[in-house]
């Protein structure tokens, strides 16, 4: 990882921590600047983790995105990153948030992967729905309506 210096090892995770600027959602951030020819300087910002992955195995293919394993946004080692589809990560992503030890909605439905619906709520936060629970409200709402 020569191009990325502002790190350490965590013995026990085994996470390349990243100890420069991290923003506001806890991911490695650095300003790349170059010289151009004409005198200019361009300046870029990079994600930390993305860097230290593209430096390691290439470019991130178009439809994939990166998931830190180690669940440490702050973790730039490629060894803690995998590649996904938006989809996997948001339903990886999901079963590692607060809540993901409730492993069934309040009604005992499961939350699995048939039976859950991922919903963006204004704030842009993911929660999850119990499709079960949500068919029974439907059926009920509709035949409220339709008794006279």
């Amino acid at each position: 990882m020569d191009i990325i210096k502002d790190f350490y090892i965590d013995e026990l995770t085994g996470c390349h921590v990243f100890t420069g600027r991290l923003n506001s959602g806890g991911y490695g951030s650095l300003s790349l600047k170059r010289r151009l020819d004409d005198g200019h300087i361009w300046t870029r910002n990079a994600y930390a983790h993305i860097l230290a992955y593209t430096n390691t195995f290439g470019c991130i293919p178009e439809g994939k995105c990166l998931h830190h394993t180690c669940g440490n946004k702050a973790c730039i080692n490629p060894a803690h990153l995998q590649l996904l589809t938006p989809a996997e990560h948001i339903w990886v992503r999901g079963n590692t948030t607060n809540a993901s030890h409730v492993t069934q909605c309040i009604r005992g439905h499961a939350y699995d992967k048939a039976n859950t619906r991922w919903i963006k709520n204004p704030n842009g936060r993911l929660y999850r729905q119990c499709r079960t629970c949500d068919r029974i409200r439907q059926y009920s709402r509709y035949h409220q309506h339709k008794s006279p």
